[in-house]
């Protein structure tokens, strides 16, 4: 039970810290919303994918666990 309440803990803080960022702090606001999932999920894997709307392309923004690197070069 301990465990859940540090989570829920953890969660609301990453959530302060986002809602502090501004459009200027994008790439801490993607690591801060990576570390969400990665807690909730109980994953080892992530990948996040943004749309670049210029010429409508997704990119990976962010990946971990394993291949992360070779994924995180694919458009």
């Amino acid at each position: 039970m301990e465990s859940i309440q540090f989570t829920r803990y953890q969660i609301v803080h990453l959530q302060e810290k986002i809602a502090g960022f501004a459009k200027e702090n994008l790439d801490e606001m993607l690591h801060a919303v990576a570390e969400g999932a990665l807690m909730v999920t109980g994953s080892e894997r992530i990948r996040i994918y943004l749309e670049d709307l210029t010429c409508g392309a997704l990119s990976c923004a962010y990946a971990c666990g394993p291949s992360a690197s070779e994924i995180a070069e694919i458009t």
